[in-house]
Order: C-alpha cells, then structure tokens, then sequence
C-alpha cells in the first residue's frame, strides 16, 4: 500500500526465526515505529530486488528524493 509523505514509516521484518524476528520488531518499536511482518526468508527473494530498484530510483533519477512508497498489511 502507498501512503502520503506525512505517514509514518512502517520498517519491514523478514525471517525464519521468531525469536530474531520478535528482537528486530522490539528494536523497531523502540525507537517509535510500528514494524510490519513481511513473513519468512522465504519471500526475502521477491522483496530485495524491489527494494534495490526503489533505492536506486530514489538516489539517481532526476526528483527520485520524492520517491517513497510504503507497505503495509492489509490484514489490519
């Protein structure tokens, strides 16, 4: 899902392991954000590529600063 610039960021945690996992959300509750599961490492091949081409959108194209795209559950 996309959401305006105001939004708050919703950082993403992806693992197999729920112990880890429970650790990376605590951290990212902790400094404020509401961290999104983005399931097992399973599903880690799909999300890097986009992730790579997002950042690389973002960091050369002419205006790509004012590129952001945020996720989030549609589970509620």
């Amino acid at each position: 899902m996309l959401f305006g610039p105001d939004a708050a960021p919703h950082p993403t945690v992806q693992g197999d392991d729920t112990g880890a996992t429970d650790i990376a959300a605590d951290l990212i509750r902790a400094i404020g954000l509401k961290p999104l599961d983005a399931g097992g490492l399973r599903t880690g091949r799909f999300a890097a590529p986009f992730a790579l081409g997002t950042a690389a959108r973002a960091c050369i194209q002419p205006g790509g600063a004012a590129l952001i795209c945020r996720f989030d559950s549609l589970r509620g």
